[in-house]
């Protein structure tokens, strides 16, 4: 489990979620208030005030408020790899009053008005609530052996080299056929794939405090403009300016 980001609050009127391919980490909600629907190529559901709600990492999916009515809530950022979300996961928090799972939310509640960077409570917590989460149904753990191909990719990032056919070689595919074996278990293409765990590390690199030429390196990009095409398609924003711009938010 690596916590990304996580906040508690009211989010502003313009706020809202579009993720137009799969994120490659689950945003987890619990909805204090607000008149807040969810959206994906399967589902439009509202979402409930003392419910939490996992949202999926291999899915396009989009979250809208109404900002007469905007969205309270304790939101955390999750990687749950080596899990697999593959759809929108509900909890019946305030139904399961007295549970393990109602406890740690509501801790994760009163501690997220002065959580920090260092507080080892709140990343106890959040470990806490991973590990109960993971036990939902349809939450499954990745295939063994296609869970080396994903530690392989994240251990690699750096290399310049990793792409689809480098990978696909690696492990003695074709890559037409492993694009569509990758396809079938992430419900996106190991293009992307690979583009994700490079963002997401250029952006945790960045709000770091490192440089732009270094976080290039680090995440296997050898040429700066083209990484910072790729950083601003991704989050709308160039490297440079990132520190600056980022405000966590739900």
């Amino acid at each position: 489990m690596i916590l990304l980001d996580n906040g508690l609050g009211v989010q502003n009127k313009n706020w809202k979620v579009t993720e137009t391919n799969a994120a490659g980490y689950s945003r987890v909600y619990y909805i204090i208030s607000g008149d807040i629907t969810y959206f994906d190529d399967m589902t439009q559901k509202k979402l409930s005030k003392g419910k939490m709600y996992v949202f999926p990492q291999s899915r396009p999916y989009r979250i809208i408020h109404n900002p007469q009515k905007p969205i309270e809530c304790l939101w955390l950022h999750i990687d749950f790899y080596p899990y697999s979300i593959d759809r929108l996961v509900e909890f019946d928090i305030d139904g399961l009053k007295g549970s393990t799972i109602f406890y740690t939310v509501n801790a994760l509640k009163s501690e997220g008005k002065f959580f920090k960077d260092n507080d080892s409570l709140y990343i106890s917590l959040a470990e806490a609530l991973y590990y109960q989460i993971i036990k939902h149904p349809y939450i499954r753990k990745t295939d063994t052996a296609f869970m080396e191909i994903l530690n392989y990719i994240r251990n690699n990032i750096s290399d310049q080299t990793l792409n689809v056919l480098t990978v696909s070689t690696y492990f003695g595919y074709s890559a037409s056929h492993f694009i569509r074996m990758f396809k079938s278990f992430m419900n996106t293409t190991p293009h992307r794939y690979i583009t994700l765990i490079r963002m997401s590390s250029a952006a945790k690199l960045l709000t770091e405090g490192r440089s732009v030429t270094d976080t290039a390196a680090q995440c296997g990009y050898t040429d700066i403009k083209t990484f910072s095409r790729a950083f601003k398609k991704n989050y709308g924003v160039a490297p440079s300016e990132y520190k600056n711009f980022y405000r966590p938010k739900a």
